[in-house]
């Protein structure tokens, strides 16, 4: 969420690749289905990864807890049993800001490490409203330049007619100067969030390759 554009990870970007290969091979298995399809993948894999991300910190505080249970670590009535299915239940409990109550840190350690993860936990549903509300709004704006990519061609998808447009004396300068902006923040997105990839419109207008390809043979 933080370092969108590092790229780095071990299981993101390989869950990544996998579903949209999944995903690749029902294109193929189905090819009258392949728009529908299309539009499938970006949503999947962003809610994958909140899954993933979420899925981690709750194990991996659950691994710090489970050596504690009945110790650092206490339920409210009666003894825990030490199981790593309460370990992750109370972490789970912990990252959501529950607050059931029938677990509780007892130990000075354990309620500190309880704290982090309550304050890790509030700030990835934080993060990531804003990382989903960030690709979103980068991906109305890749619309948006499509539509005006496809009226600057007269709805022809001709590079002609584009090319004509933007030579216009009265409007051709500042029409070329916002395409220009406006290609510039689609490509700064995608580097941003390159998740950004794998959402297809099941509307050939709106795909990025059918304007990058107008836009690349004018200027040729």
């Amino acid at each position: 969420v933080l370092v969108v554009r590092a790229k780095s990870g071990i299981m993101a970007p390989a869950l990544g690749h996998q579903v949209w290969r999944i995903f690749r091979r029902g294109m193929s298995a189905a090819p009258r289905a392949n728009r529908r399809w299309m539009a499938l993948p970006g949503p999947m894999i962003m809610v994958l990864f909140v899954i993933l991300w979420s899925a981690g910190i709750i194990l991996g505080f659950a691994l710090i807890y489970w050596p504690a249970l009945g110790s650092g670590v206490v339920q409210s009535q009666g003894r825990a049993n030490g199981s790593f299915a309460e370990a992750i239940y109370f972490s789970g409990v912990c990252f959501t800001t529950l607050g059931v109550g029938d677990f509780h840190a007892a130990a000075g350690f354990y309620r500190i490490v309880s704290f982090i993860e309550a304050a890790l936990g509030f700030s990835i549903f934080t993060l990531t409203i804003t990382w989903i509300v960030g690709i979103y709004e980068s991906i109305q704006a890749r619309n948006a330049l499509a539509l005006d990519i496809h009226a600057h061609t007269l709805q022809t998808a001709d590079a002609v007619h584009f090319a004509a447009t933007l030579m216009r004396p009265d409007e051709g300068i500042p029409a070329a100067s916002a395409i220009r902006r406006d290609l510039t923040l689609f490509f700064a997105a995608h580097q941003q969030y390159p998740v950004i990839h794998s959402f297809r419109s099941c509307d050939l207008l709106y795909t990025s390759v059918r304007f990058i390809l107008i836009v690349r043979d004018a200027l040729s």
